[in-house]
């Protein structure tokens, strides 16, 4: 039985989400968003979607300065070099603070592939 690693973001995006391409050519989007945690410390946090439906989410509704919230899994990378690791998160639900909006449900995707990005 695996164990279950699951967070709560609340924050805001410091840039527009980008879409990428991994090098077997599967698209996804990421983009960064900063959590104030007190007056003058914050943490910023590495959002990679891989699932149609956050990717057409974040596209369509999500944009620099935008509020929101989400839960999902956190994944730890490596660089190439192995000298440094990354805290990354993987969404399984991402909605706009103060809003119903978030993406239309449907089946999800398996957990493989989200192992794409190379640091």
């Amino acid at each position: 039985m695996f164990d279950i690693w699951k967070s709560v973001i609340s924050g805001n995006l410091t840039d527009d989400p980008e879409l990428k391409k991994s090098k077997e050519g599967r698209e996804y989007v990421t983009f960064s968003v900063a959590v104030n945690i007190e007056q003058n410390l914050t943490n910023y946090f590495s959002v990679y979607c891989f699932e149609k439906r956050h990717m057409d989410f974040a596209n369509a509704f999500l944009k620099k300065g935008a509020g929101v919230v989400m839960v999902g899994s956190v994944q730890q990378k490596k660089s190439q070099s192995g000298e440094k690791s990354y805290l990354r998160i993987i969404p399984t639900d991402i909605c706009l603070k103060g809003s119903t909006r978030q993406p239309s449900a449907g089946i999800r995707e398996g957990e493989d592939g989200h192992d794409e990005e190379d640091f």
